[in-house]
């Protein structure tokens, strides 16, 4: 077997960020194959892993590194079903990796099948669905990782700058 292929997930135990949700659909994944593996980040309220959806959890990176992170894996997933701005997926699709959201605070920059795969909150079938179309189609990966960069560059500090000073002259 080859290199696995890594994906990315902010970890809380908060309801709302729709960890449980996730947990359930890597659940079904892992029960069904093994070539990925599961990469979890938290600063607070950690979650565990579980024997049914192991993963490996990196404490409270910032900055760099978490740049670092997100660029080193494939896909991640923002479950999140209650957000003002969904910033891991944005920062996500910065990095590189191709992004599943819900649309609950990505409604800014999200177009599904094209800079990201968009999944109904609180579905943990429709987020296992699309971490495995995303496994399986190498080319659509790319494309929804290259799409995403090019989004996320319509939000990089400089041009939000000049659209604010725009607004206040």
């Amino acid at each position: 077997m080859g290199v696995k292929k890594r994906i990315l997930s902010l970890g809380r135990t908060v309801s709302w960020k729709g960890f449980a949700e996730l947990r359930e659909a890597m659940s079904a994944l892992f029960a069904e194959r093994n070539d990925f593996e599961w990469i979890v980040y938290s600063a607070h309220d950690t979650p565990v892993p579980t024997p049914d959806a192991p993963f490996t959890l990196v404490r409270s990176p910032y900055g760099r590194d978490l740049a670092e992170l997100y660029a080193s894996c494939d896909i991640t997933v923002n479950p999140s079903w209650h957000e003002g701005f969904a910033q891991p997926a944005l920062e996500a699709m910065a990095c590189g990796s191709a992004a599943i959201t819900t649309p609950i605070g990505a409604e800014d920059f999200m177009e599904d099948g094209v800079n990201c795969l968009v999944v109904e909150a609180k579905n943990s079938m429709q987020i296992k669905a699309a971490i495995k179309k995303l496994l399986d189609d190498d080319a659509l990966r790319g494309r929804i990782a290259a799409a995403g960069v090019e989004t996320a560059k319509r939000f990089h500090w400089d041009v939000i700058i000049e659209k604010w000073e725009a607004v206040l002259k």
